[in-house]
């Protein structure tokens, strides 16, 4: 007589068998290799794959249309579903959730409370873990850490080794990049770039195509001056023209046109910006 199994997927008993290196329930639609390791209280259900020297342990569950090969760990009480896949020497773990149609490889770890989905991709050496979420399209890479409650969405990227926490959120078509540090409850959207080793946190928005980039600390939006010969930003500690950065007092090595345009353009409303205004 076939054996059954109940996966509390709402479906009932089904027919399924114990893995032999391990012990643990997989559902007789599911595939898993006899390399791979199932322990005792791991489920893999479904119409799941997991392949090669792949670690399902504890109370972990594979289950949908997900793959996990190569190397690959989850473990914990972790879920991998949907059209999601895990592979190369990554791990899932913790509470963590990677379902959809998201990847997560390399040497990426998600844990913790973390969500990844979507069509969301983790890799390299990334970390996502706390409460974070990474959704949409989104790409994390690289020695980054994602975690706190902070959200990295839609066509995003975050590289390099950049951290992004606490609550901030990277969204859009944004890039933060290099050694860069978004957060607070600081939001980066629209097609801004962070990089180098500029911190955006506190209530900063940063949006458009503004860069901010160096040394630069934002804690408050910046201030955006945009011509058709170039931009300016304006960040706590530093002011952005171009590809320039200087720090307040410097004298801006500009172009007489370039001047002349800026001071054009904001002579009405001199009174109400910073003094650092009155050295152009």
């Amino acid at each position: 007589m076939p054996t059954t199994f109940d996966f509390q997927d709402g479906r009932g008993s089904v027919p399924a068998h114990q893995h032999p290196n391990g012990g643990g329930w997989v559902a007789d639609t599911a595939s898993v290799a006899e390399s791979a390791f199932v322990g005792s209280e791991a489920r893999v259900y479904s119409n799941a794959r997991v392949s090669c020297d792949v670690k399902v342990s504890c109370n972990a569950q594979v289950f949908g249309d997900a793959q996990v090969f190569g190397d690959a760990k989850v473990s914990g009480n972790a879920e991998v579903y949907g059209n999601a896949r895990v592979y190369g020497i990554a791990s899932v773990c913790g509470d963590a959730w990677v379902y959809g149609n998201a990847w997560v490889y390399g040497n990426a770890r998600v844990f913790g409370n973390a969500r990844v989905y979507g069509n969301a991709k983790i890799y390299g050496t990334a970390r996502v873990y706390g409460d974070a979420w990474v959704y949409g399209t989104a790409r994390v890479y690289g020695n980054v850490h994602v975690f706190g409650d902070a959200s990295v969405s839609g066509s995003a990227s975050v590289s390099g080794t950049a951290y992004v926490y606490g609550i901030a959120e990277v969204s859009g078509n944004a890039e933060v990049s290099g050694n860069a540090w978004v957060y607070g409850s600081a939001w980066v959207y629209g097609s801004a770039k962070i990089f180098d080793n500029a911190h955006v946190s506190g209530t900063a928005w940063v949006s458009g195509n503004v860069r901010i980039f160096g040394n630069s600390q934002c804690e408050k939006t910046p201030i955006v001056l945009t011509t058709p010969e170039f931009s300016l930003t304006r960040t706590d500690n530093l002011i952005h023209v171009g590809e320039q950065s200087f720090e307040f007092g410097e004298s801006l090595a500009l172009p007489e046109p370039y001047l002349s345009c800026i001071r054009e353009l904001t002579q009405p409303i001199l009174a109400k910006l910073p003094t650092f205004w009155e050295k152009l």
